[in-house]
Parts: C-alpha cells; structure tokens; sequence
C-alpha cells in the first residue's frame, strides 16, 4: 500500500477546532516555494499561517474568502495510506 503526501489549506475556527480543508493541486507547489518551506518533491515542511503574499495564490482554490484578521487560516502536508 502506498503512501502519499497532499498540500492542504486547513481553516480552524475561533475556539481551535478544524473546521474545514481543501486539498491544493500540486500546480500550487512552485508559486508557494518562496513563501514556505517544501521538500525537493513539492510537499509543504510544517505548518504555516496563511498570510497577505500567499492568500492570492490560495485563493482560487478555496470556495470562501480568507480571512487573513482572523489567524485562523493554515496550510501543511497531510499523509495518507492508499
């Protein structure tokens, strides 16, 4: 079973809890690589707060605005088993 690596947006509400994610298309991968830490294959290297230079690249592929006042608007790697 393989294991694979996603980039994804994650919007936590006020109290902490998730409450929602989107997956980012590895098209993202080199507009993000001046902002974040990512590995040579494309993967985001920790968790980053969303900020005022790559909420736009973001943007496009989250169905609400981002709310950068709000801090509640991270991206990271996420694993999974196929």
């Amino acid at each position: 079973m393989p294991y694979h690596h996603q980039n994804i947006i994650q919007k936590f509400g006020s109290d902490g809890n998730l409450e929602r994610t989107w997956v980012l298309p590895r098209a993202v991968d080199e507009p993000l690589r001046p902002h974040v830490m990512m590995s040579d294959d494309g993967n985001i290297m920790m968790g980053w707060v969303v900020t005022e230079e790559i909420a736009p690249i973001l943007q496009p592929w989250v169905d609400e605005p981002i709310d950068l006042a709000s801090g509640e608007w991270h991206i990271s790697c996420d694993g999974y088993w196929d």
